[in-house]
């Protein structure tokens, strides 16, 4: 039986938009990290910078600027205005 054109063309269309969305997700998933520290606390997290910087315009800056931060790849954060340990870690997610 012959494949109906209409199923083709969606059939093609999802498959171009399923490999579109892997290759630009699948790329903030890859290279470099960096490393966060919440003073208080013993705990390190490590992320990869592409997929935080492209959600937040704050650490890309930070991360790729000509800061200390950008430097070291690494940021210590102090706990307090509306900033925690949960609160960030739910952020990281």
């Amino acid at each position: 039986m012959a494949e109906l054109p209409e199923f083709r063309f969606k059939s093609v269309c999802l498959e171009f938009f399923s490999q579109e969305f892997l290759s630009s997700t699948l790329s903030l998933y890859d290279g470099p990290k960096v490393k966060f520290k919440i003073a208080s606390h013993y705990r390190e997290h490590v992320i990869f910078k592409e997929l935080l910087c492209s959600k937040s315009a704050y650490f890309a800056t930070m991360f790729n600027g000509p800061f200390r931060n950008g430097q070291e790849q690494t940021a210590i954060l102090e706990e307090g205005d509306g900033l925690s340990v949960p609160t960030f870690e739910a952020f990281i997610q």
